[in-house]
């Protein structure tokens, strides 16, 4: 029976101490922040449900003395941004095909990367002030990297903790 459930599962139901098992990578989680956590379940495990807290969490992390439809506006944005950053044209590629021939993808230089631009940003986020857009953009980058870090960190420590 043990054997059939294990095989049904996909699992191992060894009761191994020194085994990493897919809890033990849930539980992990438990000890990250919630924003890095929807962060994480956004991009890595492309969890839809999980877009929309993230994005109101995220526009928290901008200056109160905008409007909170601005800083929602911007946070879902500055996340989609981070979630997707594939060329447009190569998806990533960093090569397309033109004929016969492969060449560096023209859009993104071979990078594989869609380079936003402010006044793209501005249209996406429906301002027209392009001007406040850019240190905006900077500020979440540096949340969303600090967060990416912070929830990888703490993971792998805990899961180091089990060995």
């Amino acid at each position: 029976m043990r054997e059939s459930v294990a095989a049904a599962l996909g699992a191992n139901l060894d009761d191994d101490p020194w085994r990493e098992r897919p809890l033990d990578r849930v539980a992990a989680f438990c000890f990250a922040d919630r924003l890095g956590t929807l962060l994480w379940r956004c991009k890595y495990q492309n969890d839809a449900k999980a877009y929309k807290p993230a994005s109101l969490l995220l526009a928290r992390e901008l200056p109160q003395g905008m409007t909170l439809g601005f800083r929602r506006r911007l946070a879902s944005q500055a996340l989609t941004e981070w979630i997707f950053p594939v060329c447009r044209r190569c998806f990533g590629a960093k090569e397309v095909v033109i004929g016969n021939l492969r060449a560096t993808c023209p859009a993104c230089n071979g990078l594989g990367l869609h380079r936003w631009g402010d006044l793209e940003r501005a249209r996406a986020v429906k301002i027209r002030d392009v001007a406040r857009i850019g240190r905006h953009f900077v500020r979440l980058s540096t949340v969303l990297a600090e967060f990416d870090r912070s929830v990888a960190a703490i993971v792998r420590a805990q899961l180091e903790r089990l060995q």
